[in-house]
């Protein structure tokens, strides 16, 4: 009797998310995000970050992403600031409301810190989230993401931000 109680509950339930879920692999997305960020290096800043995007889907579950991030970091003492402006691509399993995804993005961050000045380095950002598609034009979701610096790995051994993101969808 309980397996049958959870099968019927987990058939509908997934009913229930699939309703008007369903991707396009031309689809245009426009959006944004916001939340902690953290640059540690010789000392540890945290702050808070934000970013614009713009994405096109190439398949069902692969999108061509485009971004450009700002984060601001405020220990006591200094401040630090990171710019990014990356592109990559974004898998998602775009079968249900709830979006699971996994991106991979590549570009040039501009630092500046009282400790070493400004710097221009190359990098790569790797994040995981989930979004909850709202309607067929509109999403918000959790995500997280690590950049890693590859030409100043010394300076920069992690970059994280994470927080809140939407989206709204274009046919």
């Amino acid at each position: 009797m309980n397996r049958l109680v959870v099968a019927v509950a987990a058939t509908a339930l997934s009913v229930a998310f699939a309703a008007g879920a369903r991707a396009d692999p031309k689809e245009v997305r426009l959006g944004g995000d916001g939340g902690y960020a953290l640059l540690a290096g010789s000392e540890s800043m945290s702050g808070y970050g934000f970013g614009v995007r713009a994405a096109y889907g190439l398949t069902w579950e692969i999108t061509l992403v485009l971004e450009a991030r700002y984060s601001k970091h405020l220990p006591a003492t200094k401040h630090g600031q990171m710019v990014a402006v990356l592109s990559g691509v974004e898998w998602a399993l775009d079968v249900l409301r709830f979006v699971p995804f996994f991106s991979v993005e590549t570009g040039a961050y501009f630092a500046q810190d009282p400790a070493f000045g400004s710097t221009t380095d190359v990098g790569l950002s790797v994040g995981i989230g989930v979004d909850y598609r709202v309607n067929r034009s509109f999403s918000v979701g959790l995500y997280g993401r690590y950049h890693l610096v590859l030409s100043n790995v010394n300076k920069f051994p992690a970059y994280v931000d994470s927080g809140l993101r939407f989206a709204f969808h274009f046919d």
